[in-house]
Order: C-alpha cells, then structure tokens, then sequence
C-alpha cells in the first residue's frame, strides 16, 4: 500500500509541469457494498469522507488521487429469502481507500476565453487500493455482553485448518477498479463543486467473509475456538440446522462490489498564469 501511495505522488508530481490547474479538495457522502449478504440493490448505506487532488492536464483529461475512508455492512437477518434467513450471517467493515483515476470531461473545462464552463459532465475509471476487515457482533451468554469479532483470523469456511494447508486466509489488502461520473459546477477561478457517483469492482469476494462453502465445523471448533464455530455456521440462531461440509455458503463466482456516492467542493491552488503577446 506504500507503495502505492508513493506512485500516486511521484505521478502527481510529475504531471505538474503541464498542468493549467491543480484543485485541492474534500468529499462527503454515503458508502454501501454489493455482495453475498445483500438480498436487495445495496446494502445500507453509510457516511463516508476523505479528501481528493485534481490535476486537469487540459480542457478535457484530469488526473483525480483520492483518499476515502467510509463504512459498508450486510445482513441475512430481515431477508425474505427462506436460506438467507436460515444462514443468518453479518457483518461490517471500515473501508480505507487510495486511489487514482482519470476523468474525462464530456465538455470542455474551460470555453473560448480561456474561462471555466460552469457546468461540466464527466466519466472517470482507475485504480485504487483499499483496506477493508470483515467483523460481527455476537452475544457472549457466559459475560452477558455483545462482543465485535474480527472474522478473517477465525478462518470461518476453513482457511488456516491444519487438514487444509493449502487453503490460506484472504488478504485484508485489496485492489479494485473505480468507475462512475458526476458533474462540476465551477464558480469562479477557484471554486468547484461536484456531484459524484461511483461504484469500485474488487479483486476480493470477501470484503463480507462470505464467498464459498462451510468447512467441518467440528475442525474450526477445535483449531479456533467455539466462538468460531459458531460464527462460521450461525444457522441455528435462528432455529435452523447446522449446515453440512461443503454446503454452500456464498457464490464464489462473483466477486464482492462497493460504492460511494455524494458532493465534492474543491480549491484551485495554482494556476499558470495566462501569456499575452506583445502588441507592436
């Protein structure tokens, strides 16, 4: 992930030298994810902020490096579906996104006189990382309190089992591809504000901790703990029976998706100035 922020700078840095204006901003709005524990659309929807740096290298290509940090959840618990009600998995998750993209602006930023248009629809598509870190709350009977669990170290559908080796725990750091668009309404020289809408399609089908099937219970029980048996398999919460090995419990095929929705307002900090000819 350093890395990767230190490429986001030195790209930043380098398209300077041809940039007409640098915009530094922030941006608010609701975060949701699509997954194996949304039975509708989206899941609920949750705030999210962070701050962005625009470069627009002309009139119609910008250059965007974000920062985004916001919250996603999902839930069996209310489905209509009988074997999602019966499997009675949930979850949340802080999201620490990096990202850059590039915008391309369906008109040009700026008309005939070199002034901004006011209004400017755009597309963008990119490249991010983000942290995510799937968690529960269960209620502990013998303390009498609700405890959050973190659900990767627990190895629910059987990664880090000793009869499993080859079937390792999911990295909580993943990449995915933003794409969406929005609109800028430009205010002078220096103020934007925006509109913006996008989804991020991950490389990760467990930004929930659901993605394929159950493991033997029994052997997560013993290698984890009763707690992670019971989070592995929570059917009988519900009066439901405990689910077999190898019986499905997500749809590996597809992978998780999570959006951010919401209002940017952004600053023009620099701006090379114009260059006028001589009249002789």
């Amino acid at each position: 992930m350093k890395r990767f922020i230190i490429l986001v700078f030195l790209l930043v840095i380098g398209l300077h030298g041809f940039s007409q204006k640098i915009e530094v901003g922030l941006m608010g709005g609701g975060m949701f994810y699509v997954g194996d524990l949304t039975e509708k659309l989206y899941s609920p929807i949750h705030a999210a902020g962070g701050m962005f740096l625009r470069i627009n290298a002309n009139g119609r290509v910008a250059l965007k490096g974000n920062v985004l940090l916001g919250n996603v959840s999902g839930t069996d618990v209310g489905a209509t579906d009988k074997s999602r009600k019966n499997r009675n998995l949930t979850f949340q998750s802080k999201i620490s996104e990096f990202a850059a993209e590039v915008e391309v602006n369906l008109v040009n930023n700026y008309n005939e006189k070199n002034n901004r248009t006011f209004c400017v629809p755009y597309l963008f598509a990119g490249l991010n990382v983000f942290h995510f870190n799937p968690q529960t709350n269960f209620y502990d009977s013998l303390s009498g309190k609700t405890i959050l669990y973190e659900l990767q170290p627990l190895g629910t559908e059987g990664q880090g089992l000793t009869k499993y080796p080859n079937l390792k725990r999911y990295n909580l750091n993943s990449f995915a591809f933003p794409l969406g668009g929005g609109l800028k309404f430009h205010f002078g020289d220096f103020f934007t504000f925006g509109l913006e809408f996008g989804m991020r399609k991950t490389l990760t089908d467990y930004l929930d901790d659901v993605s394929g099937f159950y493991a033997e219970n029994d052997l997560i029980r013993a290698q984890y703990g009763p707690t992670a048996g019971k989070l592995a398999d929570r059917s009988s919460e519900v009066g439901a029976s405990q689910n077999l090995k190898n019986t499905i419990r997500g749809n590996p095929s597809n992978q998780d998706w999570y959006g951010f929705g919401g209002v940017l307002l952004s600053y023009t900090f620099i701006k090379q100035p114009k260059i006028h000819c001589n009249t002789f």
